[in-house]
């Protein structure tokens, strides 16, 4: 649950950042167990979880799917839980297959359904950041290489080393191709004087590859 005023409902997005916060200070998995449970129940036909749940209003924002398996991630990072967390390896691979699909031939995301929501900035147009046409955005597909290295994580733990090592294979190959659109974003950027995005552009992509590295795992 976002927030008991604001927000009542138990979007993906928050709720893994509250679920690692009470993870890391009390231990305690029962709310971010109950969170992974109760959002792949919300789980639609093609494989995607819905971005809040429970509600009786659908809604859908397709890279809130993708946190919930970086959730999964979280618990088995922090806690373990490999017998918990095997019976959401089937409705992982759901969302993963639901992305790859959707790839262009760029190695980039094509435009995805619903809401490809982000973050709220004034430069993203309700919370969706730009992007061609036919899709084409750095940001969500970063994300979804991040995802795909997590979701690697978790095969080969607990799953089938076949996927872990095709997981692996796309996220490289997607990090290959983002790489350097990122680094002529961010020299573009840095010749507009007093621009803020080049340094948020440059960490998100630093952030990509390095936090595995800088992270501690407590079992």
């Amino acid at each position: 649950m976002d927030c008991p005023y604001y927000e009542q409902l138990q979007y993906a997005g928050d709720t893994r950042i509250q679920a690692l916060i009470s993870l890391y200070m009390t231990g305690d998995d029962r709310l971010a167990k109950n969170a992974i449970e109760s959002l792949n129940e919300s789980r639609t036909p093609d494989g995607l979880t819905q971005s809040r749940y429970p509600s009786f209003l659908p809604q859908y924002i397709p890279p809130f799917s993708l946190l919930w398996i970086g959730m999964m991630h979280d618990l088995w990072w922090y806690r373990g839980e490999a017998d918990f967390l095997r019976q959401y390896l089937p409705g992982m691979r759901d969302v993963i297959g639901w992305f790859e699909s959707r790839l262009a031939p760029s190695g980039l995301l094509g435009r995805l359904e619903w809401w490809d929501f982000v973050d709220w900035t004034k430069d993203f147009e309700d919370g969706v950041p730009p992007q061609e046409a036919n899709g084409q955005s750095a940001i969500l597909s970063l994300q979804f290489a991040a995802i795909l290295r997590e979701a690697a994580d978790l095969e080969s733990s607990f799953g089938s080393a076949e996927k872990a090592e095709h997981d692996r294979k796309l996220a490289a190959f997607k990090l290959v191709v983002l790489l350097p659109l990122l680094a002529g974003v961010v020299v573009a950027f840095l010749k507009k004087r007093g621009s803020m995005y080049a340094p948020l552009i440059y960490a998100a992509g630093i952030a990509v590859l390095s936090i595995r590295a800088v992270l501690p795992r407590f079992a």
